[in-house]
């Protein structure tokens, strides 16, 4: 399996530690860290848009209902505007 950010980020701590340093190694692991970030985000985004699309239905009969009823509702005129 691949690894996940834990295990990631304590490579990532013993290369910053090891003697000589290791710069690549630290780079390559920071940027699989960055990969995971970023996928982190994508999936919950993905997850957001499909709630959107899933509920689209529902809530567009919801509105619709409302726009509805306010077409059905006699319109007031204010005082104000009045002759």
């Amino acid at each position: 399996t691949a690894p996940d950010s834990k295990q990631i980020t304590q490579e990532l701590e013993q290369a910053k530690a090891a003697k000589p340093a290791q710069p690549e190694v630290v780079e390559a692991l920071q940027s699989a860290l960055n990969a995971l970030e970023e996928r982190k985000g994508s999936l919950e985004r993905i997850k957001q848009y499909q709630q959107v699309i899933d509920n689209y239905p529902k809530l567009s009969a919801t509105l619709r209902a409302q726009l509805n009823n306010m077409r059905d509702e006699p319109r007031s005129v204010s005082p104000g505007m009045s002759t």
